[in-house]
């Protein structure tokens, strides 16, 4: 850009002093005409012929200085002036030049600096009306061509429409170089805007750097928030129920109050492992070391192992070619459900599959545990009574609102999700009894809309 505007200055340099070479030349040759007619007539300098030829050849260049003066000093024009104006600085020289021709034809000479002003204020194709008009009254004043035109007469003839042409052709030349000149300045102009539009957008996208950095910086707070219920709530829960029922049975039964003691010192063990294994997920991400579907077969046996489940797992490869985030959170959704079963299915088997189909991932996980919680199976009753399908707020609503009930928050954080994943999902009771959880989510990340999540009928259909 800077270039650019050094180049655009470097032509206006040379343009004015083009204009001021011009008009150097327009004072020299008034100044020779002048002369050579005073010199000619020296009866002239007996009337007022001469007083009157010196002062409107003066009043000619003081309206040459008046157009050209601000250009060259000031350097406030610009070409082409505006029509008016050109009109206006156009007669009044035509109307000098004719002044003149009229006091001697030999001035009408003069007309040929009227043709340099009119290359010089009018663009093509309108310059050819002001040219001509001059040329017919140069023609007439001058006498260099008489009626009936002889051999001699068509020779100047010829020669002052030689000379006309090639202004013409230099003055269309002239044209078209400040046309490109006004176009390099136009693009320059839009490049300058495009570029100042540029680092706006640069600083909006700055901003929403910073702001989804924050987001994730809350989501992972929720996620925590959700772990911590699942796993220090409820434990710290049991541990004070447990410990007013020791305050209680303190003296009265202490066969009782050891065996709380024992609960209490288990459950308090289970926690710190389960702590110990959050923190080590944080220290160390599992997809850092391993494959998604070995990081998936290793959880759920892991979990098969110490629940006593019998496990079925169905992966397929195409796990490895998802995008790291994306790998990451279906890795935390089939923990989660996972954690749910242990925690409140009391199940002994558990299936595991994912398989791809129409460009997406298909995950269903199901167990033959104690099945959904009496809340959920009341919303599912009510919505088949109703006879409406089952959305995401029939399922999920009551459970985000203050004061949710124990156990909750891993539906939610399975729910949140799969809606970052642009994925749907469906809860339902099998009528052989257990919790079947199927979802969908796109293979590529697709637009965010909002959660469809379903709750079907008991027969999972």
């Amino acid at each position: 850009m800077a270039a650019a505007s050094e180049a655009q200055q470097r032509f206006y340099r040379h343009l004015r002093l083009f204009g001021l070479q011009w008009f150097l030349f327009y004072i020299v040759s008034l100044a020779i005409a002048d002369y050579v007619v005073l010199n000619s007539s020296p009866s002239y300098f007996h009337n007022w012929r001469a007083v009157t030829i010196i002062l409107l050849s003066l009043l000619l260049l003081l309206v040459q200085a008046f157009h050209f003066g601000p250009m060259w000093l000031l350097r406030k024009r610009r070409w082409p002036p505006a029509r008016p104006y050109a009109l206006i600085l156009w007669a009044c020289c035509y109307l000098i030049c004719l002044v003149l021709a009229c006091i001697d034809r030999g001035l009408a000479w003069d007309y040929w600096l009227v043709f340099g002003l009119c290359f010089a204020i009018f663009e093509l194709p309108f310059l050819i009306w002001p040219l001509l008009c001059s040329l017919l009254t140069f023609l007439l004043l001058s006498g260099v061509v008489h009626w009936p035109l002889e051999l001699n007469d068509l020779g100047v003839l010829g020669g002052l429409l030689l000379s006309l042409s090639s202004a013409v052709i230099s003055a269309f030349t002239i044209a078209r170089l400040f046309n490109e000149q006004k176009r390099n300045t136009r693009l320059l102009q839009e490049l300058t805007q495009a570029h100042s539009e540029l680092e706006e957008a640069h600083r909006r996208l700055a901003l929403s750097a910073a702001q989804e950095q924050e987001l994730a910086v809350l989501r992972e707070r929720t996620r925590l928030a959700r772990e911590m219920h699942d796993t220090l709530g409820h434990a710290l829960t049991l541990v004070s129920v447990k410990l007013e029922v020791l305050r209680r049975l303190v003296g009265r039964d202490p066969e009782r109050c050891e065996r709380e003691i024992v609960e209490t010192l288990q459950v308090t063990r289970e926690a710190m492992n389960e702590l110990r294994a959050a923190i080590a997920k944080l220290r160390s991400p599992v997809l850092a070391q391993c494959s998604l579907g070995q990081a998936v077969a290793a959880l759920a046996q892991r979990l098969a192992a110490r629940c006593g489940w019998g496990l079925e797992l169905d992966l397929p490869p195409e796990l490895e070619h998802l995008p790291g985030d994306r790998q990451e959170i279906l890795l935390k959704i089939i923990q989660e459900a996972l954690t749910n079963i242990e925690k409140h299915a009391q199940a002994t088997q558990v299936l595991l599959r994912l398989h791809t189909e129409a460009g997406r991932l298909q995950l269903t996980i199901a167990d033959n545990g104690v099945g959904l919680p009496l809340e959920v199976q009341a919303q599912l009753a009510a919505s088949n009574r109703d006879g409406a399908p089952a959305a995401s707020d029939s399922l999920f609503g009551p459970l985000t609102e203050a004061g949710p009930g124990p156990g909750h928050y891993g539906l939610i954080g399975i729910r949140e999700r799969v809606h970052e994943l642009g994925g749907e999902l469906r809860l339902c009771q099998p009528a052989g009894g257990g919790c079947q959880l199927d979802l969908s989510i796109p293979l590529i990340e697709a637009p965010r809309e909002a959660p469809r999540d379903v709750m079907c009928d008991p027969s999972c259909s």
